[in-house]
C-alpha cells in the first residue's frame, strides 16, 4: 500500500492521470506486462509506502520530498535479461526498488524525445533523505494519519 500517484504506474512525463491518494494492489498486480521487459510499475510522488508479506511483516518507507518506487518478485537486472514477456520471472521475493528522483520514461525508440521539464538532469550532489522503519500491519493499518506525522 502507498499514500502517492496511483493506482496505475506513474512517471514523471505520465502522472497527470494517476490521482494522488492511498492505494493498496498485490505486488503481481503492480507489474506492467509490456511486450518488451522493461522498467515498470513505479509510482511518482509517493510519500509512504508500505511492503508486506501475506503475514503482515514487512518495510514502511517514507520521505517528506516524495519519492518513486516500484516492487517486483525479480530483479532488475532478470527484467533485463527477458526478451519477453514470458521470461520475466517470478521469485518467491520481493525487490522494493526507490528513488529520490526519477527521469521521464520517453527514450525516442517510438516516439518524440521528453520534454525538458521532464529530464532529469544532475549537475550538482543531491541528497535524499528516507526513513526505513520495519513494521506490521497491524501498525500500518492507520496509513494515512501518518502522512500528518511526515509533514509535522
Amino acid at each position: 500500500q502507498w499514500l502517492g500517484r496511483g493506482p496505475q504506474e506513474s512517471y514523471p512525463d505520465m502522472k497527470t492521470g494517476a490521482l494522488l491518494g492511498l492505494y493498496r494492489m498485490s505486488v503481481q498486480d503492480t507489474h506492467e506486462p509490456y511486450v518488451f521487459p522493461q522498467e515498470n510499475g513505479g509510482h511518482a510522488d509517493t510519500q509512504l509506502a508500505f511492503i508486506h508479506s501475506l503475514s503482515g511483516q514487512g518495510l514502511a518507507i517514507a520521505s517528506q520530498e516524495g519519492f518513486s518506487f516500484s516492487a517486483h518478485h525479480y530483479t532488475p537486472e532478470q527484467l533485463e535479461q527477458a526478451k519477453h514477456t514470458y521470461e520475466v520471472p517470478e521469485d518467491d521475493f520481493t525487490q522494493v526498488l526507490f528513488d529520490g528522483a526519477m527521469g521521464p520514461l520517453g527514450t525516442n525508440s517510438c516516439g518524440p524525445e521528453p520534454l525538458m521539464e521532464d529530464r532529469l538532469f544532475l549537475h550538482e550532489a543531491r541528497s535524499f533523505y528516507f526513513v526505513l522503519l520495519p513494521t506490521d500491519a497491524q501498525h500500518m493499518m492507520g496509513l494515512s494519519h501518518l502522512k500528518d506525522a511526515l509533514n509535522g
